[in-house]
């Protein structure tokens, strides 16, 4: 009965990667357990996807989240394929922001770069990722940055939602 209490906080959401020219997508996963406090990340993030572990603790500060004496694992998932880019901090900080909350943010991609002071900012991978996505995933339904939008707009059959900050971006969901 214990372990499907704990199955039952694991957090998922979307975001993708690019591998050679296709985007693929990666499921994200986030569970905080009763451990020595610590956040990790796992499933082959490169060296930009580690760091953002210092992004999202100070993103989630400002905007008064107090993290749990618990150990944070994200899992970046399949685990066979290499993740880069810092465009996976929104979704990790969201991800840890909701634990505690009863809804979900799986039916979205969520993309954006974190600013230490929560601000969400675009970067370089992001609209070839969902230029491809679009390519072969019907009625996408995307979180990006605010200053995408007017580019991304011209996607046919894409739901563009953008946040200007990590606060807009829980308000949302």
């Amino acid at each position: 009965m214990e372990e499907a209490v704990e199955l039952s906080r694991v957090k998922h959401a979307k975001c993708a990667t690019l591998y050679g020219n296709k985007a693929h997508e990666v499921a994200v996963e986030s569970t905080l357990v009763r451990a020595l406090p610590g956040f990790s990340i796992v499933g082959m993030a490169d060296q930009s996807i580690q760091e953002s572990r210092e992004r999202i603790k100070s993103a989630l500060s400002s905007i008064h989240f107090e993290f749990p004496s618990q150990k944070i694992t994200i899992n970046l998932s399949p685990s066979d394929l290499k993740k880069e880019g810092s465009h996976f901090d929104l979704v990790i900080a969201l991800l840890i922001a909701i634990q505690k909350e009863r809804f979900t943010c799986n039916d979205f991609f969520i993309f954006g770069e974190l600013g230490l002071d929560g601000k969400i900012k675009k970067t370089n991978a992001i609209f070839p990722i969902i230029l491809s996505l679009a390519a072969h995933i019907q009625n996408l339904r995307v979180l990006v940055p605010s200053s995408l939008l007017p580019k991304i707009e011209h996607i046919p059959h894409i739901q563009a939602f953008g946040v200007e900050t990590l606060h807009e971006a829980v308000l949302f969901f």
